[in-house]
């Protein structure tokens, strides 16, 4: 029997900046035992928010000589940075702890949770930290956020990873290995259900992202163009938009197959699970950026993964940790346009063989990757976290 909201504990899920990651509102939205306050910038309109939530003030850090004189006189070296105003987010959040006495704190990314550790100090509930990727990966090679994380580590009572890969890194930065647990990003396997593959006139490789260089789309127009010849009627599809875009556009020209290449805009989470129906190959082939930024396991792999499309990746960062390269999907090596070609044609030349990845990369999900199943080691964690603070 489900205890009335009222009498169930709280998870404060903060993250500054706009909430917009599918991923977080899918958490947010499955709990079960716990009830989800949601506090952030702004709340992306595309996601049905309707959990409790709070909009933080804007930032207000004042004029540069201002906010120069404040972080010497507090000993701040650097961004982020935000006057400690009456108005601020800061004091908005201390009144909203107070008013609603959230039982854990839950920050999303490196940046919120050394802004939440020194805006409250050690008045505050349990706090869990999820890292990603650029918050470490990019932000993380800069001294200054080394060491902030260096306090966030000492200071939260656990530290999250989306895979033995950040977890490592993690350990590498300091943190204390007994504090960092994997918590893998899951899918819902009903709103993204399975099928097996069918036969169509035409064979549709989907790639779905944001375009950014750790895509790697670059090198998936390449490889496209080395196997499209022999496959005359393969069609290649981008969904999705970003700064990478000019130079997907520019490449395709150059390299002659326009023809052969549809560019859509990107869409609503909902709407994902048919653009997935109406595809037969998925590919994202991830690297490393330039600035260091990873792309980790990507939410579109495991979507593809769970709704039966044979899927072709790289080995990067903790993608071969959910992929097993010849038994639940295929696996390229970065930045290179080859092997990720002969992945293409290993799925173009033998279709026969897609029923076998796909079944098996839907089993990875369901026992592995099933978001609900996933939430529920995360409310035991909010358990524990408390049970060590009473």
């Amino acid at each position: 029997m489900q205890l009335h909201a009222n009498l169930m504990p709280t998870t404060a899920i903060v993250k500054r900046g706009s909430l917009a990651e599918p991923f977080i509102w899918d958490y947010a939205t499955g709990l079960t035992r716990y009830v989800p306050l949601l506090v952030a910038d702004a709340f992306d309109p595309r996601l049905d928010w309707s959990a409790d939530r709070v909009t933080l003030p804007p930032a207000r850090s004042g004029p540069r000589l201002v906010q120069r004189g404040a972080r010497a006189l507090l000993g701040r070296e650097a961004y982020p940075f935000e006057l400690p105003l009456p108005g601020g987010a800061g004091a908005s959040l201390k009144r909203l702890l107070a008013e609603r006495r959230p039982d854990v704190l839950h920050a999303q990314y490196g940046p919120t949770a050394v802004w939440l550790t020194e805006t409250l100090g050690s008045k505050r509930p349990p706090l869990a930290v999820t890292f990603f990727c650029y918050d470490l990966f990019g932000q993380g090679k800069y001294p200054f956020w080394q060491e902030a994380y260096r306090r966030v580590f000492d200071s939260a009572e656990l530290i999250l990873a989306l895979s033995g890969y950040i977890r490592e890194f993690l350990i590498e930065m300091g943190c204390p290995p007994e504090k960092v647990e994997i918590d893998r990003l899951g899918v819902d396997p009903v709103r993204f259900g399975y099928r097996d593959p069918v036969a169509r006139e035409r064979t549709v490789i989907l790639s779905v992202s944001h375009f950014q260089p750790k895509k790697g789309l670059i090198y998936l127009v390449r490889a496209f163009a080395e196997v499209a010849g022999a496959y005359p009627d393969a069609l290649l599809r981008l969904v999705g938009g970003g700064s990478e875009e000019p130079r997907v556009r520019a490449e395709i020209a150059a390299l002659g197959i326009g023809d052969r290449v549809e560019l859509l805009p990107p869409v609503r989470y909902d709407a994902l699970p048919a653009v997935y129906e109406d595809a037969d190959i998925f590919v994202l082939p991830s690297v490393m950026s330039t600035d260091f930024d990873l792309d980790e396991i990507s939410m579109v792999i495991l979507q593809a993964m769970s709704v039966g499309l044979p899927v072709v990746t790289t080995h990067h960062a903790g993608i071969p940790e959910v992929i097993t390269h010849g038994e639940n999907g295929l696996l390229a090596e970065e930045r290179d346009v080859e092997s990720l070609a002969a992945a293409l044609d290993r799925l173009l030349a033998d279709r026969a063989a897609w029923p076998r990845l796909t079944r098996a990369a839907r089993a990875t999900i369901e026992t592995e990757l099933d978001v609900r199943k996933q939430v529920a080691v995360l409310e035991q964690r909010y358990d524990r976290m408390r049970a060590a603070a009473q």
